[in-house]
This record gives C-alpha cells, structure tokens and sequence, in this order.
C-alpha cells in the first residue's frame, strides 16, 4: 500500500505539473499578467542565439551558464515548452531522490511519504519548474551529490562540483576533483564566449545590487542609494558576515551532511545582498531531508 502511494503521489505530481504548463500557456496569451517567468523568456531567447551559432550572451540580461542555454536548445527547433516540461521533470527528479535518501537513512515508508509531499505538493515549489525558473535542476543537482556522498561515491560526487571538508585525505581528493571540475567547465566556457562569459555569468553576481523584488537584509539600503555608486570594497564586504557564518556552520555540523546542507544553504540565502523568490527553492529541497528528526509543528 505504501508503495501504491509513493506512485500515486508522483503520477498526481506529474499530472498537475503538466496541467500548470497549458494553463500557463493559456494565461500567457489571454491575460494581461503573464504566467510565465520572465527569466524563461531570457533562457530561450539565449538558446535561440547558441542554436543559430551566436552567444548566448548578446541577449541582454542573461546573466548564466551557457550549459543553461544548452539545454534549452529544444526549445528553438522541438517546442517553446521544452523548458518548461524538463524543469517540471527536475521537480519530480528531487522528489525521487529525497525519497531514496530518506530511505537510506532508514525513515519509514509512511514518515517518508509525508515528507516528499512537502516537496511535490508545496504550491511554492511547483510553481517555479512550470513557470520556466531552472532552479528544479540545481535542487536535483544537490541531491544527487548528497546521495553520491552517503553512498561512498565520492569522486562522482565532487564531478558535480560541491564542496565539503578538505581537512581529511578523503577531503582533500573531493576538493581536488570538485575544483578541477569546475576550472575545466569555466576555462571551456571562456575559451568559446570569452570575457562576456566571465563577466556575465560569474563576476556579476559578486558586485550586483538590486532594489527590485528583493527581500534581502541589504534591499533598503540598496534601495536608499541606488543612484550612488557603490565601490567595489562595499560591493564585497557584504560576502563577510555570510563566509563567518557558513564557515562557523561547517564545524558545528559537518557531521550530519543533509541538516549542515540544509543550515548553510538557509544562511547562505538569509546572508545573500540579492534574494529573489527563486533562492528559497534553494533549501526547500532539502527541508525534507531533516523533517523526520524535527520537531516542528505547522500549528
């Protein structure tokens, strides 16, 4: 029974993802206020450029990894909803692999189900992969490592470039993997689209402020002085008390690996000068993962 529900749920999932696509196709075109996310519109328009052999980075605003673009190419020659369904597919992914690492951890079945619900049933969450965001994919992305890891996979989970403790042999390998990984991914992005890539893509977000639909502790005061220029030095600063508390996280937790997950991404965000409502996604993922040990309640 416990697994007619666990099927159950993701066949609902799935159906009330594709369900949100149409009707978010039907919103698009017969009402003023646009389901779709901005940020897909941005995503395809990129794909479009590296499809026709051009940069995705002469699309004004798109400010990602061109691997982004990459899978969005369907979108130019298959359909304009490709995105869509494969980010709404990533949500399901997450949801299989809480299930999996819930299980590994030895939760009940029934405790387990009542957990992934509050991924694949949270209006907040699923809202995001049928609306066009990629965040479902970074989500499955975590997951995946997380699950590399407590199955002893360790080179396999720094190919997918996280980090975690250097101060171990173990350790060591990990953040010699992950780095070269992520140096290699850079310098080939470098090599095809140049300073644009790095500008866009990396730089940006080390020196960016925004006083629009951000719900960081820094917004009115960016808000306030906007028109000023802020220099580089003040740009950066703001990284510090987010690097002392990441940092104070790691040592008190490490040795539970989804709950110092959990924190560190909760803080990261929390810490951020720019939050859009995108980034909570970004621990969402992993609250179910320490759901059964929490006492919690929702009333």
């Amino acid at each position: 029974m416990d697994k007619i529900n666990f099927r159950f749920l993701f066949i609902i999932s799935a159906i009330l993802g594709v369900f949100l696509i149409l009707y978010g196709e039907w919103q698009d075109t017969h009402m003023e206020v646009r389901y779709t996310d901005v940020d897909y519109l941005v995503f395809s328009d990129a794909a479009a450029l590296m499809a026709s052999g051009k940069s995705p980075y002469e699309r004004s605003t798109y400010r990602y990894s061109p691997l982004i673009a990459a899978l969005l190419l369907p979108n130019s020659f298959l359909h304009h909803m490709w995105g869509k369904f494969l980010f709404s597919a990533s949500d399901l992914l997450v949801g299989l692999l809480i299930h999996t690492i819930l299980k590994l951890r030895g939760v009940p079945e029934k405790l387990c189900t009542s957990s992934l619900m509050v991924w694949l049933f949270n209006p907040f969450t699923f809202t995001i992969g049928t609306r066009g965001n990629c965040e479902p994919i970074v989500c499955a992305v975590i997951l995946w490592i997380i699950l590399c890891l407590m199955n002893d996979q360790l080179v396999q989970a720094a190919f997918w470039n996280f980090l975690t403790s250097i101060f171990t042999w173990r350790g060591l390998v990990f953040g010699f993997v992950s780095g070269s990984i992520f140096f290699i991914l850079t310098g080939l992005c470098f090599y095809f689209y140049g300073w644009d890539f790095l500008d866009e893509a990396l730089l940006y977000h080390l020196t960016r402020t925004d006083p629009r639909h951000n719900f960081s502790i820094y917004f009115y005061h960016i808000y306030l002085h906007y028109e000023q220029e802020f220099s580089s030095l003040e740009k950066l600063i703001s990284f510090l008390p987010q690097f002392i508390v990441q940092l104070a996280l790691i040592f008190r937790f490490a040795y539970d690996l989804p709950f110092c997950f959990f924190v560190q991404t909760l803080t990261f965000v929390a810490f951020n000068k720019v939050i859009t409502a995108q980034y909570f996604v970004w621990f969402f993922c992993l609250l179910p993962l320490i759901l059964p040990w929490s006492n919690m309640k929702l009333t």
